[in-house]
């Protein structure tokens, strides 16, 4: 605790906050250089730097100094105010040293050794100062009370609470009205008995609040963190900025009071006030900073923050600020940077740790997220905040029990927090209680203001295909946000499921009215009119908006998208991107998306050469990395490949990502014992990552290594106690090894455990009947399906297994009736619906065109759907509708091979020789890119 230079006028920024310790000044010389042409006398030099520091302007008073020496190097009051010009600087060590060429030089104690004891307690020397100084004592009043304020400081440093005391008596009887003693009096007592004792210490001084911005602004901390008066405390800073208005303080806590009050247009004004006092100044860049972070001006906000930590590297809030601008933008990894070095500095600010795990959790790495808040769990273990965070990574984890738990003590603390009980209604739907966790969330839509509850709801609803209830959440969703595009958005998305085209371009047009810059609108726009065969209109959507905003990269980047999507040549879509990349060169998504579109291409040596040209611009980007470790492995060169991904494990030290796409890289190159190696390097970070486990589980049992293999499915079940995979991957090493008893009890084990948990647990019923099968145990295998049917009779995916099975064995009765119960389930499974109308296809009866019109309905995107419907079309000679039908399902799946195939055999079918043809010729030019190459011939051959 310390008084900090307390006579000293103004502020300068340190590294890790604002210490009161001088105020920078503008310099004033270059008029008393030119305004005579002699050269001014020590004692004229003197008096000049007197007035420089009553002024506040410190750096002209030690130029005037410095000229003063150069007359007399030995002058003790040179020295002296030399070394006082310094401390009010904020050149601690340097006044200190003045200080002691001042004594030497004969300046009396009483004048030299009160500042030079400041600038001792400044320096950490609080036991030297104890030593030379704790013994002496001056007639002079003024000087007496200055140093025995400087040695409480040096006894309360080392805890001697009784000494502090008779030395701040000691101080105040020699002037009772010193300022910087009642000022530290009251830090005293308030670290002993608390703020509102200190409050009443510092309110028995009235004219000391009325005259120092310093008590004034103590007054307002102690009002706001004692008794919670937030309109006192405002009104204190305000006194303190009137006292003195380049008070970093009082701007700052009061910028602190307005956002926690929500004023955000108290915010802007205090900060332009700041802006005002201190131009150009790290401090108001700072809060600059923050301001644009609230406007939600992510990229103003991390500019202005990276200029603060360019003139103070470690500044703590700055990388705080531009850690929330990065996590705003999708740069994960660069938040992840800053906090870590934020917290190497500041181990304890909580805010940086709740951010770091949030950081943590949006890039899927939920074990670090844990880690991050281990600590400060321990110090608030009931911080909401800090719960939601560890609940939400328990709940990436799969672990929803421990994430349900969490949310309820996070409820228990602030039980009307809005963000927590939607989480927590999500944590109960994790769970496996469906209708517990949408009635949680139907009842906080309902009452809460906020949106989140609706969204949630909504996805919920759209998850289970319950389309009409999502729409039908809508209505209130819109209620609590008029006007916003968003609204009209999701409703457009949610019509498009249900396959209302017309009421999902007037949504997605409503969205544009409301905001005409909305990409995703404009994108959704497009899509509807390339059903519509209309690419010109899709097209002409962007190029507007690219007219109106040339540089709307996001513009550019969804432009590109629907280029790829039509088949546009390379170079046109080549050629937007670089447009994009030239617009802001320093932005990873155009770069990305190029260097993935040209690999999408097997344009492998293009692609290297974009990922270079990336890493060259934006070099510490861990995303560009990787994507020019992929084209360079695509190309053969796996050293480079390995290269670039190490470079990225370096930026990443915590990141599973580059150990991921070096495996595949030593894959491709068919080196099995670097892929593995590579593997269980992703694995040592995260011991959970589902990837990974599968990966090394798929070589180990290719390599028939089944101990090896046994271990990583083990690993999962015990990581993963409710989630399939670890008790299939189990199995299926059993079943390797033809050992069905065990595999079925594996199997049983698991089914047994998800059950008792009210999970999902289809897709072990299915390996059990496989298994049952492959065993050929027939009778058990029929058995196996009349219980599973009776004990879990609305199995929807089981029953869609079945139905499939039958089908591969052309079992067209027992297919049908199959997916007939799942329509009996659900009337409306889009799926099970185009699965009927394909057996009633493949049997030639008459009602197939009907059904398949209604899969088509349910499904308006489904290339499937459109392919079914052409077959039944096609069956019942109708060509026309047949062909349209074809080329939808071809322009719904432009990358598939199939449906080209069978439009060309449908033309041939339908007397369209000289098309067909046409069609055959420009598939049998692309070569080896179209796999299907056979089919071709062949069918060429029958025209």
């Amino acid at each position: 605790m310390r008084h900090e230079a307390a006579n000293a006028r103004g502020t300068v920024l340190t590294s890790n906050g604002f210490r009161r310790i001088g105020m920078i000044g503008a310099l004033a010389a270059a008029a008393l250089l030119t305004a005579c042409s002699r050269e001014a006398t020590e004692a004229e030099s003197i008096a000049a730097a007197r007035k420089s520091l009553a002024d506040g302007q410190t750096r002209a008073a030690v130029i005037h100094l410095r000229n003063a020496l150069q007359h007399n190097a030995n002058s003790p009051e040179g020295r002296l105010l030399m070394g006082e010009a310094l401390l009010a600087n904020g050149e601690i060590a340097a006044a200190y040293d003045e200080f002691k060429r001042a004594r030497s030089s004969g300046s009396p104690d009483a004048a030299v050794v009160p500042p030079m004891a400041r600038a001792m307690i400044l320096l950490g020397q609080d036991k030297k100062l104890i030593e030379e100084f704790g013994a002496m004592r001056f007639d002079d009043k003024r000087a007496d009370a200055d140093l025995s304020l400087s040695l409480a400081q040096a006894y309360d440093a080392s805890g001697n609470m009784e000494q502090v005391n008779q030395l701040l008596d000691r101080s105040l009887a020699a002037r009772p009205d010193y300022a910087p003693a009642l000022i530290y009096r009251a830090r005293v007592i308030l670290a002993k008995s608390g703020p509102e004792a200190a409050l009443v210490e510092l309110q028995s001084h009235p004219d000391l609040l009325k005259t120092n911005f310093e008590a004034a602004g103590l007054e307002g901390s102690l009002k706001l963190n004692g008794r919670r008066d937030v309109d006192g405390a405002i009104e204190s800073f305000k006194r303190a900025l009137a006292l003195q208005p380049k008070d970093v303080h009082a701007h700052a806590s009061l910028i602190a009071v307005y956002l926690y009050k929500g004023d955000k247009e108290a915010v802007r004004k205090q900060v332009d006030a700041l802006k005002k006092a201190l131009p150009n100044t790290p401090v108001a860049r700072l809060y600059e900073a923050q301001l644009a972070l609230l406007d939600g001006d992510a990229k103003t906000a991390r500019a202005l923050a990276m200029q603060v930590l360019q003139a103070v590297p470690q500044n703590v809030r700055a990388m705080y600020i531009a850690a929330s601008a990065e996590l705003q933008l999708g740069n994960s990894f660069h938040a992840v940077t800053l906090l870590l070095k934020a917290l190497s500095l500041q181990p304890d600010l909580q805010e940086a740790s709740k951010l770091l795990a949030q950081a943590y959790l949006k890039s899927g790495q939920p074990q670090l997220a844990l880690k991050a808040l281990a600590r400060p769990l321990e110090r608030a273990p009931d911080d909401v905040a800090l719960l939601s965070a560890a609940a939400e990574a328990h709940l990436q984890l799969g672990d929803a029990r421990a994430s349900e738990a969490l949310y309820k003590k996070a409820l228990a603390v602030k039980p009307d927090d809005s963000r927590t009980r939607t989480a927590l209604a999500m944590a109960t739907i994790a769970r496996g209680d469906d209708a517990e966790g949408l009635s949680q969330l139907a009842a906080l839509a309902q009452q809460d203001a906020s949106p989140m509850a609706d969204l949630a709801l909504i996805s919920s609803y759209l998850a289970r295909n319950q389309v009409d209830a999502a729409l039908k959440q809508m209505e209130n969703l819109e209620r609590k946000e008029p006007g916003k595009p968003g609204p009209a958005f999701t409703r457009g998305r949610i019509l498009l499921l249900k396959g209302d085209n017309v009421g999902a371009r007037s949504a997605f047009e409503e969205a544009l009215k409301r905001d005409p810059a909305y990409v995703s609108a404009m994108s959704n726009l497009a899509l509807l009119d390339l059903r519509d065969g209309k690419v010109d209109a899709a097209r002409a959507r962007f190029e507007a908006a690219l007219k109106a905003a040339p540089n709307n990269v996001s513009a550019m980047i969804a432009l590109a998208d629907l280029l790829v999507i039509v088949k546009a040549p390379q170079s046109e879509v080549t050629a937007l991107l670089e447009r994009a990349i030239a617009a802001e060169p320093s932005q990873v998504p155009a770069h990305l998306m190029l260097v993935d579109y040209l690999l999408m291409q097997k344009n492998y040596s293009a692609a290297v050469v974009a990922g270079q040209k990336a890493v060259a611009v934006v070099d510490s980007s861990p995303e560009l990395l990787n994507a020019l470790g992929r084209a360079q492995s695509a190309a053969g060169d796996s050293a480079q490949a390995q290269a670039s991904f190490a470079k990225q494990a370096q930026l990443q030290p915590t990141a599973t990502a580059p150990y991921l796409s070096a495996a595949d890289a030593y894959r491709r190159a068919g080196d099995r014992a670097n892929t593995i190696k590579s593997l269980r390097q992703a694995l040592s970070i995260n011991p959970q990552l589902l990837a990974a486990q599968e990966q090394l589980f798929a070589m180990e049992l290719r390599s028939e290594q089944f101990p090896a293999a046994l271990t990583v499915a083990r690993d999962v079940q015990r990581q993963r106690p409710l989630a399939v995979q670890g008790y299939l991957w189990e199995g299926s090493v059993h079943e390797a090894q033809r050992r069905w008893e065990l595999a079925l009890a594996t199997y049983k084990r698991g089914v047994d455990k998800l059950r008792a948990e009210k999970r999902e647990a289809a897709a072990l019923g299915v390996a059990q009947h496989q298994a049952l099968l492959a065993a050929k145990k027939q009778s058990d295998a029929v058995q196996f399906v009349q219980d599973w049917l009776r004990v879990n009779p609305r199995d929807v995916a089981f029953r869609l297994y079945l139905g499939d099975s039958a089908l591969l064995t052309q079992d067209w009765a027992t297919a049908e009736r199959h997916y007939r119960s799942v329509l009996e389930i659900n009337p409306d499974h889009a799926l099970a619906v185009n699965n009927v109308a394909a057996v009633l296809v493949r049997q030639k009866r008459p009602e197939a065109v009907e059904m398949a019109q209604r899969a088509v309905k349910l499904a308006p995107t489904s290339a499937d759907a459109f392919d079914t419907l052409a077959m039944a079309l096609a069956v019942d000679k109708q060509w026309q509708p047949a062909l349209d039908a074809q080329r939808k399902a071809v322009a719904l799946a432009p990358d598939a091979s199939l449906p080209k195939i069978k439009l060309a055999r449908m033309l041939i079918d339908a007397g369209k020789k000289t098309e067909a043809e046409t069609q055959l010729k420009a598939l049998q030019a692309l070569g080896g890119k179209f796999e299907r190459q056979a089919d071709v011939s062949a069918l060429l051959k029958q025209l």
